[in-house]
Parts: C-alpha cells; sequence; structure tokens
C-alpha cells in the first residue's frame, strides 16, 4: 500500500435501503424487525404515543417515562435494577413530543429471563411516592442549578417564543416539581401507554423466538380500539428580541432561529442542505467564520429539526462576553450574504458529499437502520423516502440554495443572556 497516495474517492449514487420485515401479533400489534446480523444481541423497542404533547402538567411525561422502572406489581426498583444487571442487559428511554420508547437491549441467549421483566414493567408500573419524590426532588435540584447556566436560559426562552407556541404545556417552573403525583402518573401511563396504540421494533436477535415471547405475552390480550390521532395545533409566532442580562456570566449565550416547514414540506430536504452549508456542520460557514476566523467561540452551529407536524430553525452558541455584540453582527453578516450571493460550486459539492456519507455512515448494521426506519415510519414518509432523499440532495443547485435562504432566513427571534453591557 502506497500511503503517499490518497484512496480513491466515488460519488454515492444509491443506497440500498432494506425496509424491516412486518408481522402483527394475533391482537394486531404491530411489530417491525431486522435480524440480518446482530443474532447475538436482540433490542426491542415498544414506542407509544406518550411525548409532551400529551401531558396536561409541566413535567409529566418526563416523570413518567423515567420512573417506570421503580416498581411493578411484582417487583421492586431494586429487584429490576438487579435483574436486569445479572443477565447483562439494559433498559433505555427516549422521550420526544410525540413519542415514548422504552427499550431492551440484551444478549439473545438472556432473552427469556429479561424479556418478562420488560414486559412486566409495560403493563404494571406502579409510580410509588417514595422513588418518585426521590426523582422530583434531583430534578428540582438540577433545574435550579441549570437556571443559573446562560445555555439554558437562552434556550428556554428561545423555546418558549419560537417552538413552545405548539406546546399545550409551558415550560416547567420550580413550584412545578411539586405537583407531580404518583395518581398524576398512574392517570397518565393508564391513558397514554396503551397497547392498543404500541408500536414494536426489533433489531437483531433470534426471529422464531423473539416472536413466541411476543404472542405468548401480548398477543392474546384483548384490545379495545386505538386511541384518535393527536390533533396538532400551531400557535401564532410572532418575531422577539429577548436580552436577559448576568452581570457575573463569563459569557454570553445567543440563540436565533423560528418556527418553520416541517418534514413533508416540498422544501425540507433541500432546506436542509442549506442548513448543513451554513451551519450544520464542522466545515460550515458559521465554524469558519465564528471560530476560526474570528476565535468569538469554541463551537457554533444551526439546525433544522423536523417532525409531520411543525419545523423549526435555529443557530445556538456561547461566545465570550467581550464579543457578544460582534459575534451577533457577524452571525447576520453570514446570513445576509448567504441570502445575496451564489455559493460556489466546490462548496456545495463538499457539503452534499458530506451529507451522503453522513447517511451511508448511518446504515451500517440493523440497529442503524432501524434508526432510520423510525425517522421514516413516525413521520408517515414513504417507503422510497431515502431514495428520495440522495435524489433530492444531488439536484439540488446554487440557485437553489440562494432561493431557499431568501424564503426562509427571515424573521427571526433573538434571544441574548450573558453579560451584554460589556460587548464592544
Amino acid at each position: 500500500m502506497n500511503r503517499t497516495k490518497a484512496p480513491k474517492t466515488t460519488e454515492i449514487n444509491d443506497i440500498n435501503f432494506v425496509m424491516p420485515s412486518h408481522y402483527e401479533l394475533q391482537n394486531g400489534i404491530p411489530v417491525y424487525e431486522y435480524n440480518f446480523d446482530a443474532k447475538d444481541v436482540i433490542s426491542i423497542d415498544f414506542i407509544f404515543p406518550a411525548g409532551t404533547y400529551f401531558q396536561d402538567k409541566p413535567l409529566l411525561a418526563r416523570a413518567v417515562t423515567n420512573t417506570l422502572e421503580e416498581g411493578t406489581k411484582k417487583l421492586n426498583s431494586k429487584e429490576i435494577a438487579n435483574e436486569i444487571d445479572y443477565y447483562g442487559a439494559y433498559l433505555q428511554n427516549s422521550l420526544g413530543n410525540n413519542n415514548m420508547t422504552f427499550s431492551l437491549v440484551t444478549l439473545t441467549k438472556n432473552l427469556e429471563n429479561t424479556f418478562p421483566i420488560f414486559v412486566d414493567i409495560i403493563q404494571n408500573a406502579q409510580f410509588p411516592e417514595k422513588e418518585l419524590k426521590l426523582y422530583l426532588d434531583r430534578e428540582k435540584q438540577n433545574h435550579k442549578i441549570n437556571m443559573n447556566k446562560v445555555e439554558v436560559i437562552a434556550s428556554r426562552e428561545f423555546h418558549k417564543y419560537t417552538l413552545g407556541i405548539s406546546m399545550p404545556t409551558p415550560l416547567a417552573q420550580m413550584d412545578d416539581f411539586d405537583k407531580i403525583t404518583s395518581q398524576d402518573c398512574q392517570d397518565f401511563f393508564k391513558k397514554q401507554y396503551r397497547l392498543e396504540d404500541l408500536t414494536i421494533l426489533i433489531s437483531g436477535g433470534n426471529t422464531k423466538q423473539t416472536k413466541r415471547l411476543l404472542e405468548t405475552s401480548l398477543g392474546d390480550l384483548k384490545l379495545e380500539q386505538k386511541s384518535k390521532p393527536y390533533e396538532y395545533k400551531e400557535g401564532n409566532y410572532e418575531m422577539k428580541k429577548i436580552t436577559i442580562e448576568k452581570k457575573d456570566a463569563v459569557q454570553s449565550a445567543i440563540r436565533i432561529g423560528k418556527p418553520t416547514i416541517n418534514v413533508k414540506h416540498p422544501d425540507f430536504i433541500k432546506a436542509k442542505v442549506l442548513n448543513t452549508l451554513f451551519g450544520g456542520y464542522f466545515g460550515s460557514r458559521l465554524m469558519a467564520n465564528i471560530r476560526e476566523d474570528k476565535g468569538y467561540t469554541y463551537g457554533i452551529g444551526s439546525y433544522l429539526q423536523g417532525s409531520k407536524y411543525r419545523g423549526g430553525f435555529g443557530i445556538s452558541t456561547e461566545v465570550g462576553k467581550e464579543v457578544t455584540q460582534p459575534a451577533l453582527d457577524e452571525i447576520f453578516k453570514e446570513i445576509e450574504i448567504i441570502k445575496t450571493e451564489l455559493v460556489t460550486e466546490e462548496e456545495l459539492s463538499k457539503v452534499k458529499n458530506y451529507m451522503l456519507g453522513s447517511l451511508l455512515n448511518g446504515t451500517d448494521g440493523v440497529f442503524d437502520m432501524m434508526d432510520r426506519f423510525r425517522a421514516v415510519y413516525f413521520n408517515n414518509q414513504p417507503d422510497n423516502y431515502y431514495q428520495k432523499y440522495i435524489q433530492e440532495i444531488k439536484e439540488t443547485t446554487p440557485e437553489d440554495i440562494l432561493s431557499l435562504a431568501k424564503k426562509y432566513y427571515t424573521n427571526f427571534t433573538v434571544v441574548v443572556v450573558g453579560s451584554i453591557n460589556e460587548s464592544k
């Protein structure tokens, strides 16, 4: 091998994205499975429509998610932890606006022992008062500490006036931690963690064994009608400029952005290209200017988030307190440039290759493939979404970037928290 020569690179034209196999349990619960490798390990995800959109109190969905494992009718929290640890398995959860995912990851040979515990939790979680109080006290203390951090304050304020306009409950305040009860958790659990609304995703393992365990534990249970789909109601967005001074801060936190298009919008994929070029990866324009050239920050980035309901664009950074205003000036300078000047084919090609390479890297094995499928399935995208994704990235032109920037990079809310008056 001649190490003086770089390896050849080739352009990514297509990715063979294989859809998972699909079947239903006897009672209709849908199951999606990848098991073409990772036979010795299995990950089982139980996904319920139990995200923050469905809570009627701040913190409630998160409290339920994080105390699921604190005891059932059969086992207390210590017994659950000891059993799971004994078999080298682990439980994890993930909470979003729409869904909650509860996962078991275990060696396939130990599934017979760990799966019953997993199912017991999802059917019989009790939310004991003692354990719930300990959790809420810890969270309250962390919240108190975090509310002294400029980045946390800025993110909360930004969320309130942009992405938060669509949330049915406000952001948590200190006294909200004292308002969550065990009965609240039990009621939310009963309402949102219904087997009628369950979707199961399986990565790895042995198909016959897994299907048998699912059928014997869940498949013969009588189910009622599914819950009605969530009725999303968007709030009214008004551009804001918010400054909060903290004289003792050594940095200022900056958040800039707005609500924007959802993943179903025809502009979304090409808008992802725009975002990546602007601030979405280490070689972006924001990083090149604010970090590499000016040295105002260790890191800065932009993001374009999207779900089937709504999307959000944001710019996020923390800078030295003495360069708060110069950093803001440079950010808006970059916004103006991308809205008025065509990008070069060379710069755009680099961004496309980065995005396609990241997509390819994210399809390495059953666990990555399931993550990709999850994004398609729960956003109601077609099976050929990634083929469309690749094609639209490749077809994006400098003119598209200019047009989209003019269209979407306007009317921003700006939040600055820190020692604002010391800016030069």
